[in-house]
């Protein structure tokens, strides 16, 4: 949560001048807790396009992929992946 720029911002009540607004930079070993959170969490949607807010087919899509996934899971676990953490910059 402290990377979303909602808390990087020095105005906290959205205005469309915000988006413009320099994010303040934040440091990722000050939130560990909430680091550790983002490196081990599966979300979907992105801080620009929040799953709850695309249309309801594209949703319904979302959620026949992770049932497809969730129902051969022993299948998706056994394929090595490599790892590739995420930049500190970067909001989970």
């Amino acid at each position: 949560m402290p990377a979303q720029p909602v808390f990087r911002r020095t105005t906290q009540v959205w205005h469309p001048r915000a988006e413009g607004e320099r994010l303040r930079p934040w440091d990722p070993a000050e939130f560990p807790v909430a680091s550790a959170l983002c490196d081990t969490t599966f979300s979907l949607g992105t801080v620009t396009r929040p799953l709850y807010v695309q249309e309801p087919g594209l949703m319904d899509r979302y959620v026949d992929a992770v049932e497809k996934v969730m129902a051969d899971l022993d299948t998706v676990l056994s394929v090595p992946v490599e790892y590739n953490p995420r930049p500190t910059d970067a909001p989970c």
